[in-house]
């Protein structure tokens, strides 16, 4: 019995079988709700994106949602979404000072190639006088402000209600701040963007991004920019992530429990200078950051390596962040600036607090010579 590929001259092919082509379950589904005329060509998007894009507006309280290959690219989606809406404004983004370096790298390499000027204005922390920056904001006049609902590594809180209303387009990477915080656009945001790569997948399985918005001026361009670049995310990551959204209010809440128990026993140890959290009073965070007390003379990046091999693998070093598994990473790896201190970022994870409280002391004692303490 003979099957001919879709597509195929049917004269040619006469008389054979002809196999049905592959449809998951996100593709079956999305069929429902959109033209089929929106997959003629797989690049500007499938039905299996379009089911997670439905999934994702309605797990971040969004009207819309784009899907895309990474959280990077997702920033990349936006900020061209803006500027495409209307290409005869100025070309100026104003990004927060505190901003994930990778962000950082984003604009200083790429938004500049394409004669956009980048220039830092401060960030706004919840409860803090927002002068300063709507004072850099005013000068600048940028059509488009890029900022995080907690910034990376060092988890500042913003507060985007003061971040907004200032006429630029207010751009927000809440990557950090997922479900079942409350929705970064319902606090103000224009555009939010986030690396499902990271608590929305919760599993390390999956590379992707995700734009979302409620009001429909930059849909569109959104969708056409991510056409022409074709940055759809493939079927088989779509169908990944559309399950892993279905738990990730369960997941998040479990892993802040864990975050602030890791906190509590960073802070009372001796090994620890100082201790980093998100913790507001609207959004928390299941990220720790912390930076080791350092006797004089010690390497930094040996002393967190010492603390590394400790943990491992219980809890692995990984740059990324938001799976079930608590992870931690060397920030001095990932940013250069923070090259010359001991700072490192722990991802919380749910597994049982015994366990891991046991494990973290572990690594907190093979750090405790070089800062002239005893385990």
């Amino acid at each position: 019995m003979a099957a001919r590929p879709t597509g195929s001259d049917d004269a040619r092919n006469a008389g054979t079988v002809v196999a049905p082509p592959f449809r998951s379950v996100a593709a079956a589904e999305a069929a429902r709700y959109a033209d089929t005329s929106d997959y003629v060509y797989a690049r500007f998007g499938t039905a299996a994106s379009r089911c997670t894009e439905l999934a994702a507006a309605r797990v971040l309280d969004a009207t819309w949602a784009v899907t895309a290959t990474s959280g990077t690219t997702a920033i990349d989606i936006a900020v061209s979404a803006v500027l495409l809406a209307d290409p005869a404004a100025p070309k100026v983004i104003a990004v927060t000072e505190g901003s994930y370096v990778g962000s950082r790298r984003y604009f200083e390499r790429v938004a500049t190639l394409r004669g956009i000027e980048v220039v830092t204005v401060p960030f706004v922390p919840a409860g803090q006088d927002p002068a300063e920056f709507a004072a850099a904001v005013d000068r600048v006049r940028p059509r488009l402000v890029f900022t995080e609902a907690i910034t990376n590594p060092f988890l500042a809180v913003a507060d985007i209600a003061a971040m907004g209303g200032t006429g630029a387009v207010l751009v927000v990477d809440a990557t950090a701040a997922p479900p079942p915080n409350p929705s970064t656009l319902a606090l103000g945001a224009d555009l939010v963007v986030h690396s499902a790569t990271k608590y929305l997948c919760g599993h390390n399985d999956v590379l992707a991004g995700i734009v979302t918005g409620r009001a429909d001026d930059y849909r569109n361009s959104c969708f056409d920019y991510r056409r022409l670049v074709g940055a759809v995310l493939d079927s088989a990551s779509c169908d990944r992530l559309t399950d892993e959204l279905t738990d990730v209010r369960t997941r998040f809440a479990a892993q802040v429990v864990t975050a602030r128990r890791a906190a509590d026993l960073l802070r009372a140890a001796p090994q620890v200078r100082q201790v980093w959290t998100a913790h507001g009073d609207d959004r928390v965070g299941a990220l720790v950051t912390f930076e080791l007390a350092l006797a004089p003379g010690v390497d930094p990046r040996a002393h967190c390596e010492r603390f590394l091999a400790a943990t491992f693998p219980a809890v692995p070093f990984t740059a990324s962040f938001g799976s079930i598994g608590t992870t931690v990473a060397f920030v001095g790896l990932l940013d250069r600036d923070l090259a010359d201190r001991a700072v490192l970022r722990l991802s919380c994870g749910t597994e049982p607090w015994p366990r891991l409280a046991e494990i973290l002391t572990k690594g907190l004692g093979a750090v405790a010579n070089e800062r002239g303490t005893s385990p």
